[in-house]
């Protein structure tokens, strides 16, 4: 039986969803013990690409796809741990830039081994041209709902 293109369409949709809470479990059971979340660590993650400017909460929010109450209650959470700090901005007063601190980067560079395998782990079946197909089909995804 052939598969229609919008049979085909809402299965990809669907998965998506499946496959971010799957990832999401399989995480935090890494990250298990840490006091840290897999939604902390993609902040944190965020934040660190967006150097050397520091990000505001608007934008984290925008990059995570998800509202500013969300990120306010992470922040909230990596303040706590001493992970992250939330300045004013010094040209924009309204704005609130987030800058990851010293002991947030010790943490992850003490992990960044244990969290390649981990990745590995969920890749390594994906020969190199087809992690390089979905590198881009992701791209353009991403593109395109971020219109």
């Amino acid at each position: 039986m052939d598969i229609n293109r919008i049979d085909q369409e809402k299965f990809i949709f669907a998965s998506l969803f499946d496959i971010t809470n799957r990832l999401q479990v399989l995480g935090d059971r890494k990250l298990k013990g840490t006091g840290i979340t897999t939604r902390q660590w993609f902040l944190t993650l965020v934040i660190q690409q967006k150097q050397p400017k520091a990000p505001s909460i608007g934008e984290c929010a925008a990059m995570m796809g998800t509202s500013h109450q969300n990120i306010r209650q992470l922040i909230k959470r990596l303040e706590k741990r001493g992970f992250l700090v939330v300045k004013q901005d010094l040209h924009d007063l309204r704005t609130q830039r987030l800058y990851l601190t010293q002991l947030c980067r010790e943490f992850w560079d003490t992990r960044s081994s244990e969290d390649l395998v981990f990745i590995n782990e969920i890749f390594n079946e994906f020969e190199e041209k087809e992690i390089a197909n979905f590198f881009g089909y992701i791209g353009k995804l991403r593109k395109l709902i971020n219109r």
